[in-house]
């Protein structure tokens, strides 16, 4: 067997793991869970692509629906700082509605790992907004920071994308977010508008 076949057969036997593992798993378990009674849940997501991360959060009740959608243009290094800054954006976001029972949701495993963490030794562009994320939680002790893989995160993931290619951002009214924010079945879309 030649060095070529033997780094071309291991990214394809790690993909053929990967999907094994995921497709073994009860397709029930891998969907957005609402919290429970009392507490809300603020999903972050970002795109990034030449300097520029677009930020969406939505903020969604135990009901399932939607409360709060939003967007934010950010300007940064690398794609860990730009999730981070959608991390800080729903940190914002829900402390402006004032909740206290939030639970924030990102499907970047580092950045979730640097928020949760006590090292001194911080990425160095994503450092200084893992920072601040900490100070605005410390006015929040009962916000819980949770890794969730992407196919639990879609909705704050399409809200992003969507707000980086029609250059909406802000806050968007519930009777103007886009279709494609819809994506959780088995819970309703808005409560009251």
């Amino acid at each position: 067997m030649d060095f070529v076949s033997i780094v071309d057969k291991q990214p394809k036997d790690i993909w053929k793991s990967k999907l094994l593992v995921l497709n073994s798993r009860n397709a029930k378990s891998l969907c957005w869970k609402p919290p429970d009674d009392d507490w809300f849940k603020a999903n972050s997501d970002s795109t990034f692509l030449l300097g520029e991360g677009c930020a969406g959060v939505v903020i969604k009740n135990s009901n399932g629906s939607i409360i709060f959608a939003s967007t934010a243009l950010h300007y940064c290094l690398d794609p860990l700082t730009a999730e981070c800054l959608a991390i800080l954006h729903a940190c914002k976001s829900a402390a402006k509605l004032k909740k206290r029972k939030v639970i924030l949701e990102s499907d970047c495993l580092e950045a979730i790992t640097l928020i949760n963490g006590s090292s001194c030794n911080l990425h160095w562009t994503a450092g200084p907004v893992v920072i601040a994320i900490k100070k605005v939680w410390t006015a929040w002790p009962s916000w819980i920071f949770r890794f969730n893989p992407r196919c639990c995160n879609r909705a704050a993931h399409n809200l992003a994308h969507w707000g980086a290619c029609s250059k909406n951002f802000g806050d968007i009214p519930l009777e103007s977010i886009p279709v494609t924010v819809f994506c959780d079945k088995d819970f309703p879309l808005i409560d009251d508008l």
